[in-house]
């Protein structure tokens, strides 16, 4: 099915959810409706006098509109198109003229129907008296001097449901009055409802409200793209009915609002269309307690995911889909999929069980694919935190950012492998220390150990996935004889000595500063750095010393049963394991006597 399909078939699934409000959600507009940002709310009575008025703030101004094919697809200020009911103030005020004179005609015909209401004789007055600008001005609402145009919504006193954009019986009528303006248009057959119905030529806008005036369907250019070479008018690339248009594209906006997660220029959303409760992929799983043995790192994912799992029959469909804006008036399909639930949870319970690895005090933990693209891509920059504090922080561009995860959420639900450019990236900035800070902000993680932490994940699972079997562990393995991750063990030893000292003192060891050198010559920069360790052999207490002597030694007798015509050659990613994990390991042993370094005070990085 396309994407078409399934969102008319989550609108008709979730009918209960039309004009239903709930507080932090979008209600699913009804058909002929949208939702719209709204500056102003006007009071008035039956008789149409003004009540008063107030300026709404962002919490507030959401609000269920009724409009016309015309009106709901309109861009600039087409005076033609004006909306039925709630509108700027430009189509309120006699100033406004043409506009003006459109709106009154356009409501008069509403309120003289048999489909009208109390509340749109009121508004109708209110609007025919002209005293509109006055008002709010006296009310202090728009300015004496400054040309304003703020959007209006009414809320009529006395009747039992006072606000317009509340009444449910109102947004029926409104839909009864539509259907009798089209019985006598000619109907056809629509691609989506596969039902005969009045065709639609002017698609909605406001699908991602960040990209409002953006439109997924747009068949106005007859002299440029649109047909070239295939078509002579619209209805032979496409025939959608308007009732099956409003369903589709009302339904799309309230997933993006109300599950949809914008990641850069694009918003990700994921659904089921009879409304059961699903996981958003590109939201990162995370233990609810620190946990530290993968088997409860792996029983805490399961039962986290059963949670959901249980509540989604295997056979029903995940949707999953990507919109981005390349212009101010189109909005693409990046990325499409549909998967039965039963694939999708497995796939997502690969995916955390294979990216995954310790992350110092926080336990095991998988990294958002946010944090896999800003640390792959990202440029480390001080802003200005909620606090008022300086804090460093990794910023990807929009466009970059939207992309890469896109490719990230393609492997995790399609079980793809990780691309190797993204894992070549994010291990060639963990190789660079320097270029990050070490310091952490109030709550979280530095900089640079999230870069290390990450890419240590995303390799660990690239390279498990490529040899198809668990190779490379969560632990330390002391039997690894692969050249690269033995290095990377001997740095993190040489960097733990430096720092045993004086771990008081705040520096950076020889061995974060020649990291990038060691990479490239491992065996001519290890003699360096350890020659640099002399002095600080001489301040460790006995058991400590005696204990880095002893590793570095065994580990540099290790490299040398390696190919020796290999020894000084650039390193492979793979030291980021031996480093990584060797780190970890003299971290939590620190106090064990079986590490000889029972006199070792306690260590943090």
């Amino acid at each position: 099915m396309s994407i078409w399909q399934k969102a008319y078939d989550t609108f008709e699934y979730n009918a209960s959810q039309i004009g239903k409000f709930e507080e932090g959600k979008q209600p699913l507009a009804p058909v002929g409706h949208i939702l719209k940002k709204v500056d102003v709310e006007i009071a008035i009575d039956l008789g149409g006098h003004f009540v008063s008025a107030e300026k709404l703030d962002s919490s507030d101004c959401k609000t269920l509109i009724p409009v016309t094919e015309d009106s709901a697809g309109r861009t600039g200020e087409a005076n033609d198109r004006p909306h039925p009911l709630c509108d700027k103030l430009k189509y309120l005020s006699p100033s406004g003229k043409s506009a003006y004179s459109a709106y009154l005609e356009q409501l008069r015909g509403w309120e003289e129907s048999e489909f009208s209401s109390p509340k749109l004789t009121a508004v109708l007055k209110y609007v025919e008296g002209g005293s509109i600008v006055s008002d709010l001005r006296k009310k202090g609402v728009i300015s004496e001097t400054k040309e304003e145009n703020p959007f209006v919504r009414w809320r009529v006193v006395g009747e039992q449901e006072e606000a317009c954009y509340k009444d449910k019986e109102l947004f029926k009528k409104f839909q009864e009055y539509q259907d009798k303006l089209n019985s006598d248009k000619p109907k056809s057959l629509c691609m989506i409802s596969g039902k005969p119905d009045v065709l639609t030529h002017n698609y909605p806008k406001g699908v991602v409200s960040s990209k409002f005036n953006s439109k997924l369907i747009s068949t106005n250019d007859k002299t440029n793209y649109t047909y070239r070479g295939r078509f002579e008018d619209d209805d032979q690339a496409i025939t959608v009915g308007y009732t099956a248009s409003q369903k589709v594209h009302n339904a799309l906006s309230w997933l993006c609002e109300n599950q949809g997660d914008t990641q850069g220029n694009r918003v990700f959303v994921c659904w089921n269309p009879e409304g059961k409760r699903v996981v958003i992929p590109t939201i990162p799983f995370v233990p609810k307690k620190v946990v530290i043995k993968p088997s409860d790192y792996k029983k805490a994912l399961t039962d986290t995911l059963d949670g959901y799992r249980n509540k989604l029959p295997k056979d029903k469909d995940v949707v999953i889909a990507a919109f981005d804006a390349p212009s101010d008036g189109r909005l693409s399909i990046a990325y499409y999929s549909e998967i039965h639930s039963s694939d999708f949870y497995e796939r997502l319970e690969n995916w955390y069980d294979t990216c995954c690895i310790p992350n110092g005090n926080f336990g095991i933990q998988s990294p958002s694919l946010y944090s896999i693209v800003s640390c792959a891509f990202g440029t480390e920059r001080d802003v200005v935190g909620k606090g008022g504090n300086t804090i460093s922080r990794l910023e990807v561009p929009n466009k970059v950012l939207g992309e890469q995860i896109q490719r990230l959420l393609v492997c995790m639900t399609e079980r793809k492998p990780v691309p190797s450019d993204i894992v070549s990236a994010i291990c060639r900035n963990a190789s660079q220390p320097l270029r990050y800070s070490d310091k952490p902000p109030e709550r979280g993680q530095d900089n640079r150990s999230k870069v290390l932490f990450t890419a240590c994940a995303v390799l660990r699972k690239y390279l498990n996935d490529k040899s198809k079997e668990e190779k490379w562990t969560m632990e330390l393995d002391t039997n690894n004889h692969d050249r690269s991750y033995l290095f990377g063990r001997l740095l993190a030893v040489m960097e733990y000595a430096e720092h045993a000292a004086d771990w008081t003192e705040k520096r950076e060891t020889n061995a974060i500063r020649l990291q990038e050198k060691f990479c490239q010559q491992p065996l001519t920069t290890a003699y360096k750095i350890e020659l640099k360790l002399k002095p600080y052999y001489k301040q460790m207490k006995p058991g400590t010393c005696n204990f880095c002597k002893r590793l570095i030694g065994d580990i540099f007798a290790a490299v040398n049963e390696c190919d020796q015509d290999e020894l000084n050659r650039p390193l492979k990613e793979t030291y980021l394991l031996g480093y990584y994990l060797q780190r970890r390991a003299l971290d939590y042993n620190t106090n064990n006597s079986d590490n000889g370094g029972t006199d070792n005070e306690h260590t943090e990085e």
